[in-house]
C-alpha cells in the first residue's frame, strides 16, 4: 500500500509539472486591441438616429480571439451608458497577465479580469450611443416679434442665425445663443426700419465632458425645414472617438485601429534587436569579396533569394550590393557590402534608418512614422522630400513632439 502511495504521489508530481510547463512556456500577450465601432457603422448617420450594440473586433489575432460577447443596459438612449463584457481566449503559446494593455476604440472605461490560469480574459467596456440631434422643427416667427420652435432631446442651448434687410436694402446677419426654444427678434420686425427677417437654427448638445464624443450637432435649419447653406455639414462625422486603455499605451501607439498611421506593437512583431542609433556604420565598400560573388549563381532571374534573415536580390542579372532597392512605391530595403539585406537600426549616408526585423512579409522593409523599439518611441521621416524613412533627431516631430539627440522621443 506504501508503494502504491509512494507511485500515485509521484505520477501525481509528474502530471502536475507536465501541465505546468505549457504556462510557463507560454508567452504573455503585452497588448490587445479591441474596437467596439467601425467606420461603417458611423458612415451618413442621419438625425435623431443612435448607433450602438456593435459587434466587437479584434486586431492583431495571432496572440488572441474573441470567443463571445455581451451588451447590458439600454443601448437606445441617447447619455445613458451601457457595457459591452467581451471574452477573449489566448492562443496556444500565449497567456495573459496583470501587466497586458488592452485598449477599446469606442470606449470611455476598460478593465479586465482573467480566468482559467490566465487563458481566458473578460474585457469590461463601458460606452454610449452614438448620435446626432435632432434638427430643429416648427420655426415661427409671432406677430409680437418672438421666434418658437421646437424643443429638441439633449440640447441645452441653440444657435440662431438671423438675416436681415433693411428698409434702404442694407443686408447682414448675426449670430446668437439662446437658452431655450425661443429669441426676441422684435427689433427686426420693425417695419419702418426693417424689410424683413428670417433666422436658422440649431441644437447645442447638453452632455458632460465624456458624452461630448459620442453626440454631434446636427445642421442649422429654416423654418421650411430647408438646411442653410451658409453652415452646412455635407456628412455627420465622428472625428474624437474615445478609446480608453486599462494602462498606458506606449508613445507613439495609437488605439485607433482606422488611423492609417497606426503603430500595433504585439509579442510576434516586437523587435528584438538592442543595438543603439548610430551604432551601425556605412558599408564600408560596394564591392563583395570573391568568395561571396562565388556562390552568387550568374544565371539568376531577377528577385528575391533566400531564406530566414538571409535574403539578396538579383536585379539586371546582378546582385545588389551597397545599395538600396526600391521595389515598389515606398518599400526601400538596403543591401550591405556582402550584398546581404539589411534589418534592424542602419547607419548610411549620415542618416539613421529602422529596417523591419518582423517577418511579417515585410521582414527588411525600411518603416517610417512612429515606432516603438524596445520600449522606446522614435519617428522616422514619412514625407517624400528626399529623407524618407530618416530618423528624427533634436527636432519636434509633425504633430510637435520632440525627438531628443537620441532619436527617442518623449
Amino acid at each position: 500500500m506504501k508503494r502504491k502511495a509512494a507511485v500515485t504521489a509521484v505520477l501525481s508530481c509528474l502530471l502536475a509539472m507536465s501541465a505546468a510547463v505549457p504556462a510557463m512556456a507560454a508567452e504573455a500577450v503585452d497588448y490587445v486591441y479591441l474596437s467596439i465601432v467601425s467606420e461603417d457603422d458611423l458612415y451618413e448617420i442621419e438625425p435623431g438616429i443612435a448607433v450602438s450594440g456593435m459587434e466587437p473586433m479584434l486586431w492583431e489575432e495571432d496572440s488572441c480571439t474573441i470567443v463571445d460577447y455581451n451588451v447590458s443596459g439600454d443601448t437606445d438612449t441617447p447619455k445613458v451608458r451601457y457595457t459591452y463584457s467581451i471574452e477573449l481566449e489566448a492562443e496556444d503559446g500565449y497567456r495573459f497577465d496583470r501587466n497586458t494593455i488592452v485598449s477599446v476604440y469606442g470606449s470611455y472605461d476598460v478593465s479586465f479580469s482573467l480566468r482559467n490560469n490566465n487563458r481566458t480574459m473578460i474585457v469590461l467596456a463601458r460606452t454610449y450611443p452614438f448620435y446626432v440631434l435632432e434638427e430643429v422643427t416648427g420655426i415661427q416667427i409671432g406677430s409680437d416679434g418672438m421666434a418658437r420652435w421646437n424643443e429638441v432631446d439633449c440640447a441645452k442651448n441653440y444657435s440662431v442665425c438671423i438675416y436681415y434687410e433693411t428698409v434702404k436694402g442694407k443686408t447682414g446677419d448675426t449670430k446668437k445663443t439662446v437658452k431655450t426654444n425661443e429669441i426676441d427678434l422684435s427689433k427686426y420686425t420693425d417695419e419702418e426700419k426693417y424689410a424683413w427677417v428670417t433666422i436658422s437654427v440649431k441644437a447645442l448638445a447638453d452632455v458632460s465632458a465624456i458624452q461630448k464624443d459620442y453626440i454631434l450637432e446636427s445642421n442649422y435649419v429654416f423654418d421650411d425645414g430647408e438646411i442653410d447653406d451658409e453652415h452646412y455639414v455635407d456628412y455627420y462625422e465622428f472625428t474624437n472617438i474615445p478609446c480608453d486603455y486599462t494602462a498606458e499605451l506606449p508613445a507613439g501607439v495609437s488605439g485607433n485601429p482606422f488611423d492609417p498611421n497606426t503603430v500595433y506593437v504585439n509579442p510576434s512583431t516586437k523587435p528584438s534587436t538592442t543595438t543603439p542609433p548610430g551604432a551601425v556604420t556605412p558599408p564600408s565598400t560596394t564591392t563583395p569579396p570573391a568568395s561571396k560573388l562565388a556562390t552568387t549563381p550568374s544565371a539568376q532571374a531577377d528577385g528575391w533569394y533566400g531564406s530566414g534573415d538571409d535574403w539578396y536580390y538579383i536585379k539586371n542579372g546582378q546582385q545588389i550590393v551597397g545599395d538600396w532597392l526600391n521595389s515598389c512605391g515606398d518599400e526601400w530595403y538596403f543591401f550591405d557590402a556582402l550584398g546581404d539585406m539589411c534589418h534592424g537600426w542602419l547607419n548610411v549616408g549620415g542618416e539613421v534608418y529602422w529596417l523591419n526585423e518582423s517577418h511579417d512579409g515585410t521582414f527588411g522593409r525600411m518603416l517610417a512614422g512612429y515606432r516603438i523599439i524596445n520600449g522606446k518611441t522614435f519617428y522616422f521621416n514619412d514625407v517624400h522630400d528626399g529623407s524618407y524613412g530618416a530618423l528624427y533627431v533634436n527636432r519636434r516631430t509633425p504633430d510637435g513632439r520632440y525627438a531628443g539627440v537620441d532619436g527617442v522621443v518623449r
